[in-house]
């Protein structure tokens, strides 16, 4: 799309990358760039004291953890937390590295070419996330009702095009998916309408 697209029209690009998700499933001859037994546990691995760290948690949490509750968002019905081995969540979190590192490679290349095409410097370029995956934190994988650091804070970086002259800044407080659509109002030079969410 970005060789073929006329330098002197606008456009608007989305490239959706559904990885890191399990089934965490990077092409065989990348599997090995991240090697899993190296690997620490995370920092908000529970270790032997899962069952104790998530007593204090809403009931559903240990109910995960030991089969009794079925998490929609945790993978296969059959999946139970407590039954992970360590080396099993080095593995996984290795995976998602692999993707994550194949994921930095493909935008990388996307803006390879608008640089090369002379269409960087009044692109805005946004990347942003759905949702975070548990990792191992809690003893948990995958995702699901749990309001926790791995699942909600995820990156979101919007670099604005280098010829609006805005200067680059960190916004610590919360902002939300909601917030996209009157942003690219605004870039587009559209007016944004009083019905829409966000800011």
């Amino acid at each position: 799309f970005l060789r073929a697209h006329d330098p002197r029209r606008p456009f608007f690009l989305w490239a959706s990358f559904p990885d890191p998700h399990h089934p965490w499933d990077p092409p065989a001859s990348e599997r090995r760039r991240v090697p899993w037994r190296d690997l620490r546990l995370p920092p908000g691995h529970p270790g032997a004291d899962a069952r104790r760290v998530l007593a204090g948690k809403p009931r559903h949490w240990l109910d995960w953890y030991e089969g009794r509750f079925h998490n929609p968002e945790g993978g296969s019905s059959r999946f139970v937390p407590a039954r992970l081995r360590d080396d099993q969540v080095r593995e996984v979190n290795a995976l998602v590295h692999v993707e994550n590192e194949l994921i930095d490679e493909a935008v990388g290349r996307l803006v390879a070419v608008l640089r090369e095409r002379g269409l960087d410097a009044h692109t805005d370029v946004v990347f942003t996330s759905d949702h975070g995956e548990l990792q191992g934190d809690f003893g948990l994988l995958f995702k699901g009702p749990y309001h926790v650091d791995a699942l909600l804070r995820v990156p979101l970086i919007w670099r604005p095009a280098p010829s609006a002259g805005i200067a680059p800044t960190v916004v610590p407080e919360p902002v939300g998916l909601v917030d996209l659509a009157p942003t690219f109002c605004q870039i587009a030079g559209l007016e944004v309408p009083p019905w829409m969410e966000g800011a």
